[in-house]
């Protein structure tokens, strides 16, 4: 059984994947468009807001070297 810390490190895994995958396709999405694809699509149990979406997407890119998500006005694109 899994602790909740546990579980919740797997949910922000998942979603940054998710993006990821996501900004290989379309290049660029504001935290709107990513919490709508993945909230419509079923991806993870309950829902995920814009905010959320930002703030893992923000954490990523400020403790990682090189930084995989970047961020312009609220676009987020990936870093490569």
């Amino acid at each position: 059984m899994t602790s909740i810390s546990e579980r919740n490190l797997n949910r922000r895994e998942i979603i940054k994947a998710v993006v990821h995958t996501y900004l290989k396709l379309n290049q660029r999405a504001t935290a709107k468009e990513l919490a709508l694809f993945i909230n419509e699509n079923s991806l993870l149990q309950g829902t995920v807001t814009k905010e959320y979406i930002s703030n893992i997407l923000g954490r990523a890119t400020f403790k990682c070297y090189p930084k995989r998500f970047k961020s312009v006005n609220g676009v987020w694109r990936l870093n490569v």
